[in-house]
């Protein structure tokens, strides 16, 4: 689990670099932290309450799209 985590950051963190190049290298690992922790709490709920794994992964898109506000 813990090379998926890692890849999956690694994935993110390149999005996050071309969503936001002007962003310190700081913020991108932390923001990349984020999107991966949020991802994997939602795969993981899936299994166990649908509707929970659903609203975890849509807090990830609804914390990109404040992040585009901030930019």
């Amino acid at each position: 689990m813990d090379d998926y985590r890692a890849e999956l950051t690694d994935a993110f963190r390149a999005g996050l670099v071309a969503r936001y190049p002007a962003a310190s290298e700081a913020r991108l690992t932390r923001r990349a932290r984020q999107i991966t922790s949020l991802t994997v709490a939602g795969l993981l709920l899936a299994r166990i309450n649908r509707d929970e794994a659903v609203a975890t992964l849509r807090t990830a898109i609804d914390q990109i799209h404040e992040w585009d506000l901030d930019a």
